[in-house]
């Protein structure tokens, strides 16, 4: 579900309406897919029904004695970036109505092509790197592989980035590659955000006794 109820309180940023009002906590320019957050209404009729809709579903709600209403978004999974928006009407009186416009986008890293030549140069974009501008690709591999390298700079309400880059070399040893990207220079599992994926690398044999590599890259 993407809303449920929530106990009525104070929160933050204000959207249109006419005598009914919604507010959003915590107030962020962009949501990340997977977390929530409490929206409160003012100014509906006391004791009534109030619609709401939010990422394609509805739902109603009662207002309390007040004309207050409580709701908990879970922003859902998107591809890229989504404006979406919650609202909420007063089944009574639909003049009493309030919209507040969303920005969400689920923190991941893209990269492309998803199999090709070790050492290829390959497309990485990534969303959701809201904790920072600079972006840093760490890698921990087979034979203790070490790397950690600035590759971008995240922009935009979403934290986005793209480049294009080697991941690791043509002359890589088998075996899978832990490839994560966060804000830190130094790498840490408890760094916050952070997201990734794995790059495997594997080595065919050919009659003539050449070898070539490949990769193959699986997002979290």
């Amino acid at each position: 579900m993407a809303f449920t109820v929530a106990t009525v309180g104070t929160a933050a940023m204000a959207g249109t309406a006419q005598a009914a009002t919604l507010t959003i906590n915590p107030v962020q320019p962009c949501y990340i897919s997977g977390e929530t957050a409490d929206v409160t209404g003012a100014g509906y009729t006391p004791n009534g029904t109030v619609a709401a809709a939010f990422a394609g579903q509805t739902g109603n709600f009662t207002a309390d004695a007040a004309g207050n209403v409580g709701l908990r978004l879970t922003f859902p999974a998107v591809k890229g970036i989504k404006n979406d928006a919650v609202s909420a009407t007063d089944t009574t009186n639909p003049a009493l109505t309030a919209t507040i416009p969303l920005l969400i986008t689920r923190r991941h890293v893209d990269v492309n092509p998803t199999h090709a030549a070790a050492g290829k140069k390959l497309r990485i974009k990534g969303y959701g790197m809201t904790g920072g501008s600079k972006v840093y690709m760490h890698i921990r591999g087979p034979h203790h592989y070490r790397s950690d390298t600035k590759i971008a700079k995240s922009k935009g309400p979403c934290g986005t980035f793209k480049t294009r880059r080697k991941i690791v070399s043509s002359g890589a040893a088998p075996g899978a590659y832990k490839v994560r990207f966060d804000h830190k220079k130094k790498y840490s599992k408890k760094t916050t955000p952070q997201t990734g994926g794995t790059l495997t690398i594997t080595r065919t044999f050919h009659a003539v006794g050449a070898r070539a590599a490949a990769l193959g890259w699986s997002a979290d």
